[in-house]
């Protein structure tokens, strides 16, 4: 198999009617490399928190109304010494698979409850932080107990964390899900659904679970002032929110006019490339320092009133 090709030619046979052709196919060493690749980040994630080689990037979130600093997802990223810096796609499939999720769930906990109580410490309006959790920690640990003893140990208040869902989540076990959800809602833990409005049972995660966020997927907001379906979608959804007192949070704002649509449909919250892109922990304590300036656009209504034809 690791020669050049993946078939040996076929014997001579007297008889070719009765003979098959086998077609010679040339093997890719494309696959052969990829498949190396994969098995050596399953081997060096087993040393990669140890090694301190994991590290948060931090995207802020912004009050679409006062333009403050509310809060920040810290996005997962691993600076691997041969391959340089993964994102989480590359190398979270692998570790789930290979139960490294465990470690690597407990060192993101521990690095961002820690993170969280050392900003928020003397902050008059505390920053809340968020991260994406896997399914394989709901289903091989006790969360709602792990959860509770990090917070005690790093002085980290439940209100300044969020925990990050997909919807694969739910399909295993709701109600256990559901279950662990009240107990951390109890407890003060904010619950976001990631990307919602892209699965075809999203609705039913509003009736069903305790979340207190919902984030919009980027693909809603993205060329949202040429869309008049997207923002009747979006619209839908942010009234969703409020109408259950659930926060809206619209990912992948890159665009002045994305923001002030956003705004002018009832959002409260976006995260984007128009205010900053994912930043380590230094520029993101620099940023809270300094404040960020959010540029003043046009009166969204009016935008919004061209764009429908009815207005000049």
């Amino acid at each position: 198999m690791r020669s050049s090709w993946c078939a040996k030619p076929a014997r001579r046979c007297s008889d070719r009617r009765r003979c098959p052709v086998i077609r010679r196919i040339p093997y890719a060493a494309a696959d052969e490399r990829d498949a190396h690749n994969r098995i050596r980040l399953a081997s060096d994630l087993q040393t990669a928190v140890a090694n301190q080689e994991l590290l948060f990037h931090y995207q802020p979130q912004i009050d679409l109304a006062s333009g403050d600093v509310v809060g920040a997802e810290a996005l997962l990223r691993w600076n691997h010494g041969a391959f340089g810096l993964q994102p989480p796609d590359r190398f979270i499939a692998v570790a789930e698979e290979t139960g490294t999720i465990l470690d690597i769930g407990a060192w993101g906990l521990h690095m961002l409850t820690a993170q969280a109580a050392k900003i928020n410490r003397g902050r008059r309006i505390p920053i809340r932080f968020s991260f994406n959790v896997s399914v394989v920690e709901f289903t091989r640990r006790d969360m709602v107990a792990f959860v509770e003893r990090v917070l005690d140990q790093t002085g980290c208040r439940p209100e300044w964390l969020t925990l990050e869902l997909t919807e694969n989540l739910m399909v295993p076990e709701p109600g256990q899900i559901r279950c662990v959800f009240e107990k951390l809602r109890r407890l003060g833990v904010g619950i976001s659904i990631d990307d919602f409005g892209t699965g075809y049972s999203n609705l039913r995660y509003l009736e069903s679970f305790p979340l207190s966020e919902i984030k919009v997927d980027r693909s809603f907001v993205h060329d949202l002032a040429h869309s008049a379906a997207k923002r009747v979608i979006v619209e839908s959804i942010v009234k969703l929110g409020a109408a259950l007192d659930i926060r809206v949070v619209a990912e992948g704002i890159e665009t002045e006019a994305e923001r002030a649509i956003m705004r002018a449909l009832g959002c409260s919250v976006g995260q984007g490339y128009l205010f900053a892109a994912p930043m380590d922990d230094v520029a993101f304590q620099r940023l809270l320092d300094d404040g960020l300036a959010l540029r003043e656009g046009w009166d969204a209504r009016r935008l919004l009133t061209m764009l429908d034809g009815s207005g000049a």
